[in-house]
């Protein structure tokens, strides 16, 4: 129960500090049927984030597949990554597009980069436009990526050539992208934090999916946003019926109380329990939260205090376990 409370409280740490603009509905095929959006620029204006020594950009990268991206490419996510989109027009298959928005990238040095990472790969064409295809690993076997550089800021990466091509399309603007007052976009207002929705699962989908959000629901939604110092986020699931809801309700209100018992006597902990809402409306749940930065920054310290990480081995080229060999 520890790890599961540390994992919510890092979520809900990871969805305030991505501050996002807008999602850019052009960008998106109109026949998406979920997608996921999030602003990274924004996370370096945060206080709570430039407190974080990894986020310090005077600072190199932890890490040498890092440093080897930044010496490399160029590129230092933490300065040049914008935002990311990834959407999908299906649920089955392992199939989806994501939209890496940079504030320049050379594609001479992008595609050297490709070359030494995966010196399999196959080159095709989508017009005038390179796309690039290698095998990555996935679950317990391989799954094919196509990636493509059709602008100097922006990278299209995704999981089968055909999407990827329809993506790009709607870039183009050769397909439609999505209406801004497009269903999918729906409750997903600017100024809003990171944000993710999905609409018209398929009930055959709901039988087979791995997800057990998506077992449940007909649709179902997440949204963040903040004003000052104060952050609020609300999901929102409309469950296959209205037993489920109430079920879902009941769980979620059980968890907290086994929470607020286990953390008795902590009050940084139990700030951010006491910003727990949980209701269900027929078929409809709704969980909500809210809380400061502050309030999350002292929960933090307190379980980092609580569960301190354990250090890692000596890394000396004499010790057998260092973690920086191969």
């Amino acid at each position: 129960m520890k790890k599961v409370f540390v994992a919510t409280l890092w979520l809900g740490l990871v969805a305030s500090c991505l501050s996002a603009a807008m999602v850019e509905p052009g960008w998106i095929d109109a026949r998406a049927v979920w997608f996921l959006h999030a602003d990274v620029e924004a996370v370096l204006g945060l206080p709570l984030v430039k407190e974080c020594p990894i986020m310090k950009t005077d600072a190199p990268l932890p890490g040498r597949r890092w440093q080897a991206v930044t010496e490399k490419l160029g590129l230092d996510p933490r300065r040049d990554l914008l935002d990311v989109t990834v959407y999908a027009t299906q649920y089955e298959g392992d199939v989806g597009v994501m939209l890496i928005h940079l504030r320049s990238y050379d594609r001479g040095r992008m595609l050297a980069f490709l070359k030494e990472r995966r010196p399999v790969f196959t080159a095709s064409q989508h017009g005038d436009l390179p796309l690039y295809s290698w095998n990555m690993r996935y679950k317990r076997g391989h799954l094919e990526v196509t990636g493509a550089m059709p602008r100097e800021d922006l990278l299209v990466i995704g999981a089968d050539a055909g999407h990827v091509r329809a993506a790009l399309d709607v870039l183009a603007g050769k397909r439609p992208g999505l209406a801004p007052d497009a269903p999918l976009l729906r409750g997903m207002e600017a100024g809003a934090l990171w944000m993710c929705q999905a609409i018209d699962v398929p009930e055959d989908y709901r039988v087979t999916t791995w997800c057990p959000v998506l077992r449940q629901v007909k649709s179902a939604s997440v949204r963040w946003w903040n004003s000052g110092d104060r952050v609020w986020g609300r999901y929102l699931l409309h469950a296959v019926n209205a037993e489920t809801a109430s079920l879902v309700a009941q769980a979620v209100e059980g968890l907290k109380a086994m929470f607020a018992l286990r953390f008795a006597g902590h009050p940084p902990v139990l700030a951010l329990l006491g910003g727990v809402s949980s209701k269900a409306d027929g078929a409809f749940y709704t969980f909500a939260w809210q809380g400061t930065f502050e309030e999350i920054k002292a929960a933090a310290i307190l379980l980092h205090q609580m569960h301190p990480r354990k250090k890692r081995p000596d890394a000396s080229p004499a010790n057998p376990a260092d973690p920086q060999k191969p």
